[in-house]
């Protein structure tokens, strides 16, 4: 058996209701609220209605602002529900956002850990093989305009960590990206770490 409607709507109103419960009652309500509005109007009309039993229209004077004062209920109700909805998916909102932002603050505290630790434990290792890179290059670069008899020409340190050998022949030579990469410094933000001594912006 179906609960009454105004069990329900108490039910829906306490701390502890479900949104769904909340949207099914209001989806509900205004069809209840049309119903009894029929039924007090036709009250009304029996108030009135001659052809009835003198018993019958005082029994109808007296339902109709009972009726009356139900349909007002209902609608009274049906505001309240929607408010309680919409405090409700307004909060879980809330609190879904919430949820998202400090997520998002713990996971950037993790990242800037390691970035920190990373970029004082390894990047003075970073910065050392990249210079080295540089100067090998450099190196690599006079002794392939001199090289003793039919030595091949020798690849960039990249290339050859890399395993590109067989690219480079199809490009037609070595190209060196990695050493070409820019560095922010971490104390100096117009600077950069690498290379040395440029800004940020690329001038010297």
């Amino acid at each position: 058996m179906a609960k009454p409607i105004k069990g329900r709507i108490e039910a829906a109103l306490k701390p502890t209701s479900r949104v769904a419960t909340i949207s099914e009652l209001i989806d509900e309500l205004p069809n209840e609220i049309e119903l009894l509005e029929q039924r007090r109007q036709q009250a009304e009309s029996d108030s009135l209605n001659m052809a009835l039993q003198e018993a019958d229209q005082e029994d109808a004077i007296l339902l109709e602002p009972k009726l009356a004062r139900g349909v007002k209920r209902l609608e009274y109700a049906l505001s309240q529900l929607q408010e309680l909805r919409d405090e409700r998916i307004n909060s879980q909102k809330a609190q879904e956002q919430l949820e998202r932002y400090n997520k998002a603050k713990d996971d950037r505290e993790a990242v800037a850990k390691d970035l920190k630790e990373f970029w004082a434990n390894e990047m003075p290792k970073l910065l050392d093989i990249l210079q080295r890179m540089k100067e090998n290059t450099e190196a690599i670069y006079r002794v392939n305009k001199d090289r003793p008899g039919e030595s091949p020409p020798l690849d960039s340190a990249e290339w050859v960590a890399r395993d590109l050998g067989q690219e480079g022949k199809r490009t037609g030579g070595n190209y060196y990206y990695i050493e070409k990469m820019r560095i922010p410094d971490w104390d100096y933000l117009s600077l950069c770490a690498w290379p040395p001594a440029q800004s940020v912006s690329g001038y010297r």
